[in-house]
């Protein structure tokens, strides 16, 4: 059976998101190695390069984040017929996904730069 043009359009849209996301990621990976690590953020913040450094990580990962939340997350749940439900909503269906470790993780106010790194973000999505 052929697929609805809407469908078809939302799984488009879907895969557009999915490269994107995947490039926010090797950005946002890059940002992490020129950091350094988890060790040198207390050196890097005594500079003003390195808060330049450390601003264009923290700035990456938001971006990624909501990216990944707003928009990808949002899409698959409608590519899947799930009701939009809350930002938390989304999350817990990452999760049992598979595409995130832990929701609570991703709920706290202050992530912890070891949770920031790319290695933790979904490698692949649906």
């Amino acid at each position: 059976m052929a697929l609805d043009p809407r469908e078809e359009k939302l799984q488009a849209y879907y895969a557009s998101l999915v490269q994107l996301a995947q490039k926010a990621a090797g950005v946002l990976d890059y940002s992490w190695r020129h950091v350094g690590g988890t060790d040198q953020i207390a050196h890097l913040a005594r500079s003003p390069e390195g808060m330049e450094r450390l601003e264009s990580l923290t700035s990456r990962f938001a971006r990624l984040t909501d990216l990944l939340i707003q928009q990808v997350f949002r899409v698959a749940d409608r590519l899947d017929q799930l009701e939009e439900g809350t930002p938390i909503d989304r999350l817990n269906r990452a999760e049992r996904r598979g595409w995130i470790d832990s929701t609570q993780t991703w709920k706290r106010k202050s992530v912890p730069c070891e949770t920031a790194s790319p290695t933790n973000m979904p490698k692949t999505f649906g």
